[in-house]
């Protein structure tokens, strides 16, 4: 096995991480508020937030370090239209985890706290997250088209 296949393969790997662990995350957030229960959407709140720290984001760094080697290593070229969509896509990816998925636990718990899983703020909360985390999903699934399908080459 060469170093290029190697990377390659890392990089596979931290996608699907990636990918399926977010849409593992969406699927279980939807049982969870459409439950109203309190203690069970809190507790995928908490969930949320150490996959975050001990999956998601090692993932990404991974993701991103692999792919940047396999660029380097492979005979690719930097101005490739799927290479600008993956950095594309990566930094919208960490960009909406810097922005929501790092204090979505936190304002779940407080709308929680501040009428049950059924009150409106945690409506609010549910609706919100669950249309970031799809929209999410949908620009990794145009990364993973790229990369695939290489448009350009």
């Amino acid at each position: 096995m060469s170093l290029y296949e190697l990377l390659v393969i890392v990089h596979v790997l931290a996608a699907a991480l990636w990918i399926g662990g977010g849409v593992m995350m969406t699927l279980l957030a939807g049982r969870a508020w459409a439950s109203r229960d309190d203690e069970r959407v809190v507790e995928l709140s908490r969930m949320g937030d150490f996959v975050g720290t001990r999956m998601f984001a090692p993932a990404t760094l991974l993701l991103l370090g692999a792919g940047v080697w396999a660029v380097a290593e492979g005979s690719w070229d930097w101005g490739d239209a799927w290479v600008s969509i993956g950095f594309a896509g990566w930094l919208a990816g960490v960009l909406i985890a810097m922005a929501w998925h790092n204090t979505e636990g936190r304002r779940i718990r407080d709308a929680v706290g501040d009428g049950g899983a059924a009150g409106p703020r945690a409506r609010r909360v549910a609706t919100i997250g669950m249309a970031v985390g799809l929209f999410e999903i949908a620009v990794l699934v145009v990364v993973v088209w790229a990369m695939v399908a290489k448009p350009g080459i």
